[in-house]
């Protein structure tokens, strides 16, 4: 009851964001933002440099002497500083193909091309002394670089075949290897090779070994698990020495300054794996987790310069912080925590830390981060932001079931009304791995501004509440987290926020699949719109690219039926009395429109009001700003044609 008390006094008691000089969010400011990412500090601590989004800008540490070190219009990213702490290196397009340049940092020279790789590169893996370049490519990578188009068909030997690119085959030539290319020569020489994928590489400091991720075992698409393995650059006949051996997930190998130690991201086998921070001896050896007993999921981390502490980003009920970690000890620091979302960081030679992050209900900006007091640099939206009648966001934590907890967002529309329950839109994220956070929402902005509170429920299965709480959903899609989002929703309604009579519910991915077991399972909803969801994993089964998910959770089909069954809105399509749209790409590998189509002729034979969307030649992701504002523009439309918001029913300027 005091829970309930003080989150009806936080939503409120908020003020509201409204004033008569001030627009609100529409289809017109969608891709309107910039964004500052990918911050470094340089080795000396004194400069900062980070990209404006496809610009590079560099910075004295206080963010004084601002100097743009590429034209506005043009795109770079794989940013990082030289070690004479004066030049920047990057990653451009400029003819044709992704290559490294280099610039001084404070302006004075022109950008150089430093490489000359035909197939381009992914990643700018510089070595030490600057000299060479490791990548990650295939074989027919570079035969497509070298003109070889592909003909015939795809032939298909591997277990895993799809991904969500191209044509969505993955083929014999597809596995990716490294090659090192010397930036003087332009010549390459290749390391690795065979039936095995090999990424995530890191140079040691003295630049004579390589460690890499790579499954190696005899079948690499049964499990998720990856192990860590390291090549000399100079001696590659030698062979590759295998460094762990042990059913876990492994990612982001990192040598430490004095090249003693390699730190990794570690999680259990399985795609419901936390990462956690892990060490072991350069040359193998004991592997100790440092962040396990932390239980938050670790998404990125940092080496200090001494090699005592390592910097790692967490995913924390909603937010993302940073902490530090003793390397000897393992006792962990806090550094930045509160209601804020952090998108990347970087340490400097003392300790001073660089941070792009989204605070409270704001859009990204750039901080620095030293002798515990934090800063902002760049705040690249300010005056959109000041120009905005904004909805408001709140987090509040509710009981669902049992001795469960969620935490769930609130946004409330501009000149929120308290004494008046408002139509609602439930809100759900994909993943399930995922989690919704605090920042600037274009799409929860849009639909509070018109007329909508929104719903954005972190149920089982989300990445803010440790282990535990992550495989909570374990054979139980659309079980549990659906007790969770609703239980999301009668607190609006019980709280007075939402009107039971006007209730939408949306989502994409995952979150599109929890909206079609929502409306099998549930017709209090006037209306909903899936998107890129799976309606049956059965008949998805060997289609997208989760069949090794399905196998390695459900089993077999043809053995564990009931199983997939459980999991299966199509099944129960016949409860559904939701009018609902059903969208997705028609290239989309990931979820194929299958599922969208299959829902869709269900309700078409029903009678149900529906609706299939395709948009063309796309994928999963990637979408065109154009096919972006048409997809919220429809669902808002077809929320409003069953619940008329009375606050709003015209489009915002």
């Amino acid at each position: 009851i005091l829970l309930l008390v003080i989150v009806q006094f936080a939503i409120v008691g908020q003020p509201s964001a409204d004033s008569p000089d001030k627009k609100l969010i529409g289809l017109n400011d969608y891709g309107e933002l910039s964004y500052a990412w990918s911050p470094r500090v340089s080795r000396d601590g004194e400069r900062i440099a980070y990209l404006l989004d496809g610009q590079i800008i560099a910075s004295n540490f206080d963010g004084t002497d601002v100097t743009p070190l590429t034209e506005a219009e043009t795109s770079s990213w794989g940013l990082f500083w030289g070690d004479d702490s004066e030049s920047v290196y990057f990653l451009a397009d400029r003819d044709g193909s992704t290559q490294l340049f280099t610039r001084d940092a404070r302006g004075a020279s022109e950008a150089v091309q430093v490489s000359n790789f035909n197939a381009g590169f992914a990643s700018s893996n510089l070595s030490p002394d600057a000299s060479q370049v490791v990548v990650s490519v295939s074989d027919n990578e570079l035969k497509s670089a070298r003109g070889e188009e592909r003909t015939g068909p795809f032939v298909v030997t591997r277990r895993n075949f799809r991904v969500d690119s191209g044509y969505g085959y993955i083929v014999d030539g597809d596995e990716n290897h490294l090659h090192v290319v010397d930036l003087e020569s332009g010549e390459s020489r290749q390391l690795t090779s065979g039936r095995y994928s090999e990424g995530s590489a890191d140079w040691s400091p003295d630049g004579r070994t390589i460690v890499f991720v790579s499954n190696r075992e005899e079948e690499p698409d049964i499990g998720y698990r990856t192990d860590l393995w390291a090549i000399a650059v100079n001696e590659p006949e030698a062979g590759i020495r295998r460094l762990t051996n042990s059913n876990h997930a492994k990612y982001q190998p990192s040598y430490s300054p004095d090249g003693e130690t390699i730190a990794f991201l570690q999680a259990k086998d399985g795609p419901y794996g936390l990462y956690y921070v892990t060490v072991m001896p350069a040359d193998g050896g004991e592997v100790r987790p440092l962040t396990r007993d932390f239980d938050r999921y670790v998404n990125g981390f940092r080496w200090s310069a001494d090699g005592k502490w390592i910097y790692f980003a967490y995913e924390d009920s909603g937010a993302t912080s940073l902490s530090r970690v003793n390397v000897e000890s393992g006792n962990i620091e806090p550094i930045i925590a509160g209601d804020q979302a952090i998108g990347g960081f970087d340490v400097g030679g003392d300790g001073q830390i660089a941070v792009t992050m989204a605070q409270g209900n704001e859009t990204s900006a750039l901080y620095t981060h030293a002798d515990g007091e934090t800063k902002l640099v760049v705040d690249p939206n300010r005056d959109f932001l000041d120009s905005r009648a904004l909805a408001t966001r709140i987090k509040v934590r509710i009981k669902t079931v049992g001795d469960t907890t969620n935490d769930v967002f609130i946004i409330t529309p501009p000149g929120f009304d308290g004494s008046k329950p408002y139509p609602a839109v439930l809100r759900m994220h994909g993943g399930p791995q995922d989690q919704f956070a605090w920042g600037y929402s274009f799409p929860a902005q849009y639909y509070a501004s018109r007329g909508y509170v929104v719903i954005e429920p972190n149920p089982r299965g989300s990445t803010g509440r440790g282990q535990a709480f992550l495989e909570a959903n374990y054979r139980a899609w659309g079980v549990d987290d659906y007790d969770d989002v609703m239980a999301a929703v009668e607190f609006a309604i019980e709280e007075g926020i939402a009107d039971p009579d006007r209730l939408v519910a949306t989502g994409y991915s995952y979150g599109g699949y929890l909206t079609n077991v929502v409306i099998t399972r549930s017709n209090r909803f006037k209306a909903a719109a899936s998107g890129a969801a799976e309606a049956h994993a059965e008949a998805s089964f060997g289609h997208n690219v989760y069949t090794s998910w399905y196998m390695w959770e459900l089993g077999y089909p043809w053995e564990n039926r009931e199983l997939y069954d459980v999991h299966a809105p199509f099944l129960r399509v016949g409860n559904v009395e939701t009018p609902t749209i059903f969208i997705g790409g028609s290239q989309d590998w990931n979820q194929p429109i299958t599922g969208a189509e299959m829902m869709y002729q269900a309700l078409r034979v029903r009678g149900i009001d529906t609706q299939l969307i395709v948009y063309p030649g796309v994928h999963h992701g990637g979408w065109s700003e154009e096919f972006e504002k048409d997809y919220y523009k429809r669902i808002v439309d077809w929320f409003d044609k069953y619940t008329k918001p009375e606050s709003l029913e015209q489009e915002p300027e």
